[in-house]
């Protein structure tokens, strides 16, 4: 009698859970969150094969691609399950109430979400957590390495060892591990293959995405802690080197408000559930599914962002027309377009003691200065446009592979292949420089020592009254040299917007000579290094030279109309107008 009853006792004591269990399991998970976190914003090399004849075809890069995104979503899939599970643990430990276990460090009146629950609701819950610990948070982290070292793919420059040399090394790399030592393999210079590989906006997406998810089961975790955790937390989040994983820690500690009781610890937790699931349901409609997805969706955000910058040029030097979106219509037409003339002015914020960048104004001088610059903005969105069609209109390295049955190796399907991450940097700098223009024209120079002086104050009687006196002093020699000063700052300020603007046309020239457009007054250009490899690019581009379709087609006679007349503006922005000098001598 007495075996049965131990026998059947053995179960009910195993599966006893308590709430410091299930305390402890929250800590170790955020640990294990602060690790993961920190993972995906560290550097991970890539692998470098040794010869291009060991490279993997295009079509494993792709299917990798598919895999990686399959394999991700189904993870959070899971981690909508478990929150799900949770919450519903966390309702029936609500409804049936149960004092805290002999042992256990909870008390009746603790205020945490889990406190006073019955021992299969904490074993319910606590499930839940472990298949989080153990089966999503440590495959998401692998998931976005793998995606972080698959992303490019290199080849070693140098010539591969001779037999010779090969047995040498092997020689000193015994010698050195009989005496307790390693021998490092010896570095070399790679090149990147263009084609090969999931891509880095692929993988960077892959990472933000996931992350994303990261963020919200801090916030549910952190809302199931109590007191004891938290301080727990705290103590690690000091102690804790690395600078990722403190900022983990530190915004676990960020709770809105204590819990007044534990129903209330509970909506919280619900309210952090809900926030894990938007987060899911977010990555699951906006992961890409390959790099191409992820740089169309790079390249439409990037046109948003020169949009605004050309609307608030067109606002503040007062264009009120001119509003075409036709790109061959308007690659034509904007070279020749004057200005428009008529102005507006802008509506001051006198509430906002802040807002100086909105209280200052253009003068008339200056804003037909902008005006003037308003052609070549539009000229570079619309290039910007046009390239991200001839991109991303673009053969694959495996579509090329699998039309092509002639191609005996991987480098042979990816002559043609565009690096195009490499073509998203140059165009993320061509929006950089476009800002550097618009803050050059709308904040630069004499605007720059009016934004100085918005946060100073007047100082002391005596300092004002000394300056006052100085200034008076001074008034017949600073009018003397008023009009030669005056004319220095006018060509420093000329010579910082001329700068900004040739680095900016520049940019357009680099993105559209990437794309293999020549200009008709450019020189050829070298081999382009976006594209791989250089041998056999060659070759292949002497041998089959890529057709492009119709539509690229287009695209890219419009990318090359806009790169000429860019540089036609730019030299025409460099000398003044004869009409606009008439005009300012004119004004009032």
């Amino acid at each position: 009698m007495a075996p049965k009853a131990a026998a059947a006792a053995a179960p009910a004591k195993a599966a006893l859970v308590t709430d410091a269990d299930v305390q402890g399991t929250l800590f170790r998970l955020t640990i294990l969150l602060a690790t993961s976190l920190a993972s995906l914003h560290e550097a991970h090399a890539p692998a470098v094969h040794a010869s291009s004849s060991a490279l993997p075809a295009p079509a494993f890069y792709a299917s990798l691609s598919r895999q990686l995104h399959a394999d991700v979503l189904a993870l959070l899939h899971v981690a909508q399950k478990c929150a799900s599970a949770l919450t519903l643990a966390l309702r029936r430990g609500a409804r049936q109430p149960a004092p805290p276990a002999h042992g256990s460090s909870s008390s009746s009146s603790s205020t945490s979400a889990t406190a006073g629950m019955d021992g299969a609701s904490l074993a319910a819950a606590k499930a839940q957590l472990d298949t989080l610990a153990h089966e999503v948070l440590p495959k998401l982290a692998f998931l976005c390495a793998k995606a972080a070292r698959d992303a490019d793919v290199r080849v070693a420059l140098d010539a591969p060892p001779s037999a010779e040399e090969q047995a040498e090394r092997a020689r000193i790399a015994h010698e050195v591990e009989a005496l307790g030592g390693r021998v490092l393999p010896p570095g070399g210079k790679s090149r990147k293959v263009a084609g090969l590989g999931v891509g880095q906006a692929f993988a960077k997406a892959l990472a933000q995405r996931v992350e994303a998810v990261l963020d919200a089961l801090v916030e549910l975790f952190t809302a199931l802690m109590d007191e004891r955790t938290h301080a727990a937390v705290a103590k690690a989040a000091a102690a804790r080197a690395r600078a990722e994983g403190r900022r983990l820690m530190l915004r676990a500690q960020q709770r809105a408000a204590a819990a007044a009781s534990a129903a209330q610890a509970r909506e919280q937790a619900l309210q952090a559930t809900a926030k894990v699931w938007a987060a899911c349901d977010e990555a699951q409609k906006e992961m890409p599914r390959n790099n191409r997805e992820a740089l169309a969706r790079r390249w439409r955000e990037r046109e948003e962002v020169m949009d605004d910058g050309w609307e608030e040029l067109k606002s503040e030097a007062g264009v009120e027309e001119d509003d075409e979106h036709d790109d061959d219509k308007a690659a034509a037409s904007v070279v020749s377009a004057a200005p428009s003339a008529p102005s507006t002015q802008l509506d001051d914020d006198d509430e906002d003691p802040l807002a100086g960048l909105q209280d200052m104004q253009l003068t008339l001088a200056e804003k037909r200065e902008a005006r003037r610059y308003v052609p070549l903005l539009k000229l570079g969105r619309i290039l910007h446009r046009a390239a991200g069609r001839v991109a991303l209109a673009a053969p694959s390295a495996a579509s090329c592979d699998a039309a092509s049955a002639a191609a005996t190796s991987p480098q042979a399907a990816a002559a043609h292949a565009l690096d195009l991450d490499a073509l998203d940097a140059q165009a993320q700098r061509l929006a950089e420089r476009q800002d550097d223009v618009v803050a050059a024209l709308l904040y630069g120079g004499a605007h720059g020592m009016e934004l100085e002086s918005l946060g100073s104050d007047a100082g002391s009687d005596v300092e004002a009254e000394a300056g006052a006196t100085a200034a008076v002093a001074r008034e017949e020699e600073a009018e003397e040299g008023h009009e030669a000063e005056a004319d220095d700052s006018e060509e420093e300020e000329t010579q910082d917007t001329a700068s900004v603007c040739a680095a900016y046309v520049a940019a357009a020239t680099e993105l559209a000579a990437a794309l293999g457009v020549r200009l008709a007054d450019a020189a050829p250009t070298q081999a382009l290094p976006c594209r791989t490899p250089a041998a056999a690019q060659e070759q292949a581009a002497a041998a089959q030279p890529p057709q492009p379709q119709e539509g690229s087609a287009k695209a890219r006679h419009t990318l090359r109309m806009c790169a000429e007349g860019m540089r036609k503006l730019a030299a025409s922005l460099r000398v003044p107008a004869a009409a606009e000098e008439q005009e300012a001598h004119a004004e009032p």
